[in-house]
């Protein structure tokens, strides 16, 4: 401990960041987050196979993960017992079964009489009965109203900043403060840039952290939400000094930020240990701090502790607590007890078991396993006629057959479940099928039906995350339709209600809405500003599809700016996790944008290729959308050999994009013939389709509306006023479908 020793001899304040492992051991003998998710994976699973698949994917360092979202993170296992187990998240009083704080506890809270400060993710009290047993008044600090209360920190009362909220709130009697804890990903907070703290939590917290070097201790790092993204943003030259547990009293290493850079990594690059990870990030962020004040100390925690209170003369009490009991195996005894209480409570059949993991397979993406799981609830279900749990099997399988893009068989399951919620007159359910059925026929093309399916499921549901994803859609078939105004309307109401609601995920989704309204208005700035927060968002959240969505913008606004290895290089990954999730849909996009890019290189065999093969899967899944902008670029692919063949195929396309309303994709098709009969010196027939595209640019706000004024003055000047006035007349006059 020679190094750490070192620093700590410093006269310099001390920040502690505390997590779970702080109160593993006895007679506390909590639960750390990972051993809690498989407590309730071993409830929830209704055999030993299932059980076995999904113990496996909450270790996220196992060699055999497929990308980064192919991990069940505690968050998204406790949304998931909540939306459909759980609402009161009962299954969060275990933690209050305890109320012996260990050592650990004692150390920490003797550490707040010198002036120490400490943030814990923790929700227990433990720490809390430990400054009451040693007379040590504080104050928590909760949600962003505590932080509201005054500006400076009462000095009276040593603070205790719990960053995720806390099960009990003590105020000379303890009180229920459950309201304030964060355990799910739709309660994880949000602030003014979207990811991590709100506004008065930061400025408290930035204001320590830029001041006191900070040691992490019992603290896993895996929480990107906000803990690791506010250690980043912070500039300070203060130390972090990450403590890695290890249960070997003799043992302790430790390595520089230097030596974290040779650290184990996966296949995707990435560290294997995520400790390692963020303290890599720190190190290699420049602007934050400098990268040889960052240490990692491999080492029994309570060494750590009992050297800090030597260090501020420790008293009596605490050398008296280290021979108490180490508590013995009746806490875990009862933690077993409450789980099967819980689990006969909450669980009450078998098909609430396979329900509950074909929704936890599917948060990762592993459709085979959701599907086979959801069959089997089905099975149980209607065996024992529960029409309402038989409409949520069906509306799940539907769900599970629109990802891999079979629309029979998602229509067929779809309808079904309508049919059973609308017989118990289940409002949300009915509003979340109308709301399913709107966004497929969204993406089939047949958006006044679709418009009439998400209005009447607004209409119908008070839920915040319902509300919300029905308004994005909207959102987009008014810009498919070119009806940028409504659709920018749109999308600022669902982001206003994601932040209202501290709905992250749809925070992202939202951010990325906008980002694409503003691209296809020709400001990549802020297209690419809102695309990269967006992307932020959902690789810590592990979503795989907002990855691979905001990835793919990105892509094209880097073509779009000339990068083009930056492009290639996002384009390769969104097929890697395209290819792993079995997304046809993904891998027909990304042929497509990789034609875009082999056009731009010149490569036009290739880009030939790529679109062909995206047209072939487009053609297969219906996506009518995807064939139409297909036989755009097979037909600017022949428009330099066979002006017969390029003219079909521009046709074709124009005319499914005349059945789906994209007026831009009109617009641009009408450029592309113009230019096309321009070539030939087909200067009428230039004229007409030049003049109806610059007609449409206009009203969209479209940049290219300069391009083709450009275009047409150019043929005023080949041909003169008096035939192009003649030529333009005639276009005036002409009706042409929108």
């Amino acid at each position: 401990m020679n190094k750490f020793t070192e620093i700590i001899h410093e006269k310099k304040p001390i920040a502690l960041l505390i997590g779970s492992g702080i109160s593993v051991p006895a007679p506390a003998s909590l639960l750390s987050g990972n051993e809690f998710s498989k407590n309730i994976i071993k409830r929830i699973s209704p055999n030993t196979a299932i059980e076995t698949q999904l113990l496996e994917l909450c270790d996220p360092q196992r060699k055999n993960r497929r990308n980064k979202g192919d991990f069940l993170r505690f968050e998204g296992l406790m949304q998931i017992i909540y939306d459909h187990f759980d609402p009161e998240l009962n299954i969060l009083d275990i933690i209050n079964r305890s109320n012996l704080p260990n050592l650990n506890h004692f150390m920490l809270a003797n550490l707040l009489k010198f002036g120490c400060i400490i943030f814990t993710t923790n929700f227990d009290n433990l720490l809390e009965l430990a400054c009451i047993e040693l007379n040590i008044p504080f104050k928590e600090y909760l949600t962003q109203e505590d932080y509201h209360i005054q500006k400076s920190i009462d000095s009276q009362q040593t603070p205790i900043f719990k960053l995720h909220g806390s099960l009990k709130k003590y105020q000379n009697e303890w009180i229920d403060a459950k309201y304030s804890i964060k355990a799910t990903l739709n309660s994880i907070g949000q602030s003014d840039d979207k990811l991590q703290f709100a506004p008065a939590q930061k400025r408290v917290l930035e204001e320590y952290l830029q001041n006191y070097d900070l040691i992490v201790m019992g603290y896993s790092g895996y929480d990107d939400f906000d803990i690791g993204p506010l250690l980043k943003s912070i500039p300070s030259e203060k130390r972090v000094i990450w403590i890695n547990h290890i249960d070997n009293d003799a043992a302790e290493s430790y390595g520089s930020w230097e030596e974290l850079i040779q650290a184990p990594r996966d296949k995707n690059g990435d560290f294997i240990s995520k400790h390692e990870q963020l303290l890599f990030e720190l190190g290699e962020n420049a602007n934050i701090r400098n990268p040889h004040d960052i240490l990692l100390l491999n080492i029994k925690t309570e060494k750590v502790l009992e050297f800090l209170n030597q260090k501020f003369q420790v008293p009596p009490e605490i050398d008296q607590l280290k021979s108490m009991p180490k508590g013995t195996t009746v806490v875990v005894d009862k933690n077993q007890q409450f789980f099967d209480s819980w689990a006969k409570e909450h669980l009450n059949s078998p098909g609430d078991q396979f329900l509950g993991c074909s929704m936890l397979f599917n948060s990762i993406q592993r459709v085979d396993e959701a599907l086979d799981c959801s069959f089997q609830a089905l099975e149980h279900f209607q065996s024992t006629n529960d029409k309402l749990k038989i409409a949520v099997c069906f509306k799940n399988i539907a769900a599970i057959y629109h990802e891999l893009n079979d629309q029979n068989l998602f229509l067929e399951n779809a309808k079904k479940s309508l049919e059973f919620f609308e017989a118990i007159n289940n409002l949300d359910g009915i509003s979340a099928i109308k709301q399913t059925l709107g966004i497929y026929y969204f993406e089939t093309g047949k958006w006044d039906l679709a418009l009439n399916f998400l209005n009447e499921s607004f209409s119908l549901t008070t839920n915040a995350t319902m509300k919300i994803s029905t308004l994005q859609t909207i959102g987009m078939i008014y810009q498919n339709r070119g009806q940028y105004v409504e659709a920018r309307t749109n999308y600022q109401k669902s982001l206003e209600l994601a932040e209202k609601s501290g709905i992250i995920a749809l925070v992202g989704n939202g951010l990325t809405l906008l980002g694409i309204l503003s691209f296809l208005t020709g400001d990549y700035d802020a297209a690419l500003t809102n695309f990269q927060t967006s992307l932020k968002i959902d690789k810590n959240l592990g979503n795989s599809y907002g990855i691979v969505s905001n990835m793919q913008y990105i892509s094209q606004i880097y073509l779009k700016q000339n990068k083009i290895d930056e492009s290639k290089a996002y384009l390769h990954k969104c097929l890697q996790i395209h290819e792993s999730t079995k997304n046809r849909a993904g891998i027909a996009e990304t042929f497509f944008q990789m034609g875009q890019l082999c056009d731009e290189n010149n490569d036009r065999e290739s880009a030939f290729t790529y679109y062909t093969n995206a047209l072939k899967i487009d053609e297969e899944l219906n996506n009518l959308d995807g064939v139409a902008k297909d036989f755009h670029q097979i037909g600017n692919y022949y428009s330099q050999k066979d002006f017969e063949t390029a003219i079909d195929f521009y046709k074709k396309s124009l005319s499914i994009s005349q059945q789906l309303g994209d007026k831009l994709h009109i617009a641009t098709i009408y450029a592309q013939i113009g230019l096309m009969h321009k070539k030939k010196n087909n200067y009428e027939h230039a004229i007409k389709y030049l003049y109806h595209a610059c007609k449409f640019f206009l009203k969209l706000h479209n940049p290219y509306f300069n391009e083709v004024i450009a275009d047409l003055k150019e043929i005023k000047q080949e041909i003169g006023w008096l035939r192009f006035g003649k030529y333009y007349i005639k276009a005036l006059q002409q009706k042409i479908p929108i």
